[in-house]
């Protein structure tokens, strides 16, 4: 196939939240989408490490509210308010994560108010069980998708394109997973599309990354669809550059790159 969809690490998250309006459009997208689906090494060591650590952020807030002397349940109620407010704000820990704590403060509210007639021990316990399955939901999403890819992209991230996706996108992970992307449609002459709800760091800079590489589309799972019937119709992206007669600066300049870079040269016409 010329075309390709590689999933981003907020994708694969975006998937188990319920209560999120995001998760049904990337249910959604999965399900209808008619093309390839790849999953990069890179994505999947980042998935667990950040699920790894909200989850002992979590951890965390639930033994402290644990360790605090309380003699009822609306002595509970006050001691989980505040430290909640505390983790909540907490600049420290990034945007997502915080959101991370909002949200399951709200779940453990709902538990501890079904529960409120038990013993705090035992109501803190079942939370702390609710923990552990939601850790479960998100290592079963996660394993769901990897059955789905056809392709799960091994290759070792090249610190060139690495820092080249770096002049435009600041955070590295995402560098990293765009390098591996790039890597293989190029070696393989086909499109990528890179599906993300990552607004600030990568939706934001769809333009500029689509100019600059060329092969690859930065894209939300929303829209994806109807740019996948476009470009399918002029063909893999190296037959689509034999076809322009008069190569812009962009993709000259990305001929270079890529014949210095990964040995690769690019079919651009030599019309003057």
């Amino acid at each position: 196939m010329i075309a390709a969809c590689s999933l981003d690490t907020s994708v694969i998250f975006s998937l188990t939240k319920k209560e999120e309006a995001m998760s049904a459009v990337c249910k959604e997208f999965l399900k209808d989408i008619p093309i390839e689906i790849i999953l990069c090494e890179t994505v999947e060591k980042e998935y667990f490490r950040v699920l790894n650590y909200r989850i002992v952020v979590l951890q965390t807030i639930l033994r402290e509210i644990g360790q605090q002397s309380f003699n009822d349940f609306k002595g509970l109620k006050r001691v989980m308010r505040d430290i909640f407010l505390k983790y909540k704000q907490d600049k420290s820990l990034d945007g997502p994560t915080r959101e991370w704590i909002r949200l399951f403060e709200v779940s453990v509210n709902v538990k501890a108010n079904k529960l409120h007639e038990l013993d705090l021990t035992t109501i803190l316990t079942e939370i702390l069980k609710d923990l552990q399955d939601l850790k479960i939901n998100y290592v079963t999403t996660y394993d769901r998708i990897k059955k789905r890819a056809p392709i799960f992209l091994t290759i070792v991230p090249n610190p060139k394109i690495i820092k080249e996706f770096g002049k435009i996108i600041s955070d590295n992970d995402d560098c990293t997973h765009l390098s591996v992307s790039f890597e293989h449609a190029v070696k393989n002459d086909r499109w990528i599309f890179f599906v993300t709800v990552d607004e600030r760091h990568l939706l934001a800079q769809r333009s500029v990354v689509e100019r600059k590489f060329f092969f690859i589309m930065i894209e939300s799972p929303m829209y994806v669809l109807n740019r996948v019937e476009d470009i399918e119709k002029h063909g893999s992206p190296f037959s689509y550059i034999k076809n322009i007669r008069y190569p812009p600066g962009e993709l000259k300049r990305l001929d270079a790159f890529t014949t210095k870079t990964l040995k690769i040269s690019l079919p651009l016409s030599k019309r003057t």
